[in-house]
This record gives structure tokens, C-alpha cells and sequence, in this order.
């Protein structure tokens, strides 16, 4: 039996199809916290921040004593080295969703499953906000921030730009609110029309992208994506922005035919980018299981 822990449903549910799996302190045979025998373990890892993380540890100390198979995802790439070099003593297959960053981890992008578009949903109204962008901390990257949403927020005062972070520098926040830059506590990307999948100088170079960018696809919100982003710029060639004025032309021409560009995007992931689809990232979990 494979035991899983914090993993999305989509990929529990492809999973479970092939093999029978347990949901660790969550299935009905773990109500006493019990943690069953296994044959595998995948664990989609959380940050020391996450209130399940105690739980984590748990889990790894059980496992890592039977010297049984453990595939570990570290989704934000926030397992430490100390982690690591303990980690890397037994039976562990390390994945991070960055194609150029530590060593020691293989590269296994945040995977997508593309949606049956006959069913997929058509905006019938406009949506509250026009350009919306949400992080956990914006302090990381004030510079790209104001590149392109900042620049747009200014010119286009009546355009609704919004943002939502948990962390902010105070003066910045009042700046932006000034011209028209607000700051929500949270929004749906169902409620936006486009978001710009900027982040750190980091990320662009590791070739990290963040998940938000496929879950504003999924609830028809574009996606537009900075040529800094040179790792995935074939994803979304005419949807790529060099300057502040690109926002401008996207914004203008692609509101009203973006779940057709949507579609396309998963067309180019399918044929460029394979890795991303779901099924490829099941095989890769299901084969580090047979060696």
C-alpha cells in the first residue's frame, strides 16, 4: 500500500486508480493517528510555517526507520540542507518544481490537468478586477511588482488593479493606494481577468514557477508572463512582457478571447512541455517505487 501525505487530489485520484493508497492522519484508518505499514511513501513536503508540519515529522521519523521507498515534492523549495543531508541517508527521491537549483533533487514541475474545454466555464459577465496578482510576501519582489502593475496602476486609473499579500513594507502599501494600487485580503482569480506571473530574480533564474500561474488558467483568468521567465517563454509566446506598455496591449486585445488563448497554452504544454501534464508525473512517482 503507498501512504501519502499533503498531496493535491488530482493526484491522488490518478494515483489511486493503479494501486491501492492511504491518505496518512486523514483516511478512516488512521483515526487513532495510527500509521499503517507501506510499501511507499510520497510526501508533498510543507514549510516549518505549515500548522501540519509537526504532523510531517511524524510521519518521517515512522517511515524513514522501515527503509521504505519516499518520494518527497518540495513544492517552495523550503527544505533545508540540514533536512537534506539527513533526509538523503535512507531511501528518499528528492523532486523540486525548479529546473536549475540544488543538487541532489530532480526536476518535477507543479503539474496540470487539462480540462475538457466543452465544459469549461465562459465568462457571461465582466469580471470585478481587471489585473490582480497575489503572493505571500511582496517584499521579495517590490522591483517586479512595480515594473509592470505598479506602472499600469498609474496610467489607467480606471482600471481595477488589485493585489494580496501577507506582507507588504507599510510605506510602499500606502503609495500604491494613492494611484489606485489596492490591496485586497484575498481574492479568487475567478473574479480577475489577467494576473502577470512575476516573481524573485531567484525564481527566474532557477526556473521556478509559481503555481498560482495554473491556477489562474484553470478558473479562466490569464496569465501573462515576463521575458524574465526565459524558461517558459515557448508557453506563452504573445503573451510574454518586456516592458509596462506590453500590459497595456494584452489587456486591451486578449480580454475577450482568452479562454480561446487558455486553450492554446494547453495545447503548447501537451506538445512542448510534457512534463507538466499529470500522467507524466504519476509515471515518474510510480517508477521510483519499482527501483
Amino acid at each position: 500500500m503507498l501512504g501519502t501525505f499533503n498531496i493535491h487530489l488530482d493526484l491522488w485520484n490518478k494515483l489511486r486508480k493503479t494501486q491501492k493508497i492511504c491518505q496518512l492522519f486523514s483516511d478512516p484508518i488512521n483515526e487513532k493517528n495510527d500509521l499503517p505499514e507501506l510499501s511507499g511513501l510520497l510526501i508533498d513536503w510543507v514549510p516549518k510555517t505549515n500548522p501540519n508540519f509537526t504532523k510531517q515529522a511524524v510521519i518521517i521519523e515512522n517511515y524513514t526507520k522501515k527503509k521504505i521507498p519516499i518520494v518527497l515534492f518540495d513544492r517552495y523549495l523550503s527544505l533545508s540542507k540540514k533536512e537534506y543531508n539527513w533526509l538523503r541517508k535512507f531511501r528518499v527521491f528528492f523532486f523540486e518544481p525548479a529546473i536549475n537549483y540544488r543538487r541532489g533533487f530532480s526536476y518535477l514541475p507543479q503539474w496540470i490537468e487539462k480540462p475538457d474545454f466543452k465544459y469549461y466555464s465562459k465568462d457571461k459577465n465582466q469580471r470585478e478586477y481587471d489585473l490582480a496578482y497575489k503572493c505571500d510576501n511582496l517584499n521579495n519582489n517590490l522591483k517586479n511588482f512595480e515594473k509592470y502593475y505598479f506602472e499600469y496602476a498609474k496610467l489607467y486609473p480606471d482600471k481595477n488593479v488589485v493585489y494580496s499579500t501577507n506582507n507588504i513594507n507599510k510605506h510602499k502599501e500606502k503609495q500604491y493606494k494613492e494611484f489606485g494600487l489596492k490591496r485586497v485580503f484575498d481574492f479568487y482569480f475567478s473574479q480577475a481577468t489577467f494576473t502577470i506571473a512575476i516573481d524573485t530574480e531567484k525564481n527566474y533564474n532557477i526556473g521556478y514557477l509559481d503555481e498560482n500561474v495554473f491556477e489562474a488558467m484553470s478558473k479562466n483568468c490569464l496569465p501573462l508572463l515576463p521575458t524574465e521567465h526565459k524558461y517558459f517563454n515557448a508557453m506563452f509566446s504573445g503573451l510574454t512582457l518586456s516592458v509596462w506598455s506590453d500590459v497595456t496591449y494584452c489587456i486591451d486585445m486578449l480580454g475577450g478571447t482568452k479562454e480561446v488563448i487558455i486553450e492554446e497554452i494547453y495545447g503548447k504544454i501537451e506538445k512542448v512541455y510534457p512534463e507538466f501534464m499529470i500522467d507524466n508525473v504519476v509515471e515518474v512517482i510510480k517508477n521510483c517505487f519499482t527501483k
